[in-house]
């Protein structure tokens, strides 16, 4: 099941899309893009993964932040709930 959403972080409205269930992998676009560019390559990493992509700020629905561009990964996954519980 693909599901299409949003999770602010921070005050930055970040928009994602997530499917499948198992292990993570995060797919990130390169500057001045979106998270779409992954549409071609997610349903063949979806089984035993959960796909997550994203548009990082200011980039496809993603929210342009006031300040700066710059964003840990790491701690998006995490905040968001979308590492495995392990990884908390």
């Amino acid at each position: 099941m693909l599901a299409h959403d949003f999770v602010t972080i921070n005050g930055v409205r970040t928009a994602y899309t997530v499917s499948g269930a198992g292990p993570t992998v995060v797919l990130l676009h390169g500057w001045a893009c979106k998270r779409l560019l992954w549409r071609e390559q997610t349903p063949s990493l979806v089984w035993p993964n959960r796909v997550l992509a994203l548009d990082l700020r200011g980039h496809g629905d993603s929210d342009v932040p006031d300040q700066g561009y710059s964003i840990r990964v790491p701690t998006l996954v995490i905040a968001a709930g979308w590492a495995p519980r392990e990884d908390r």
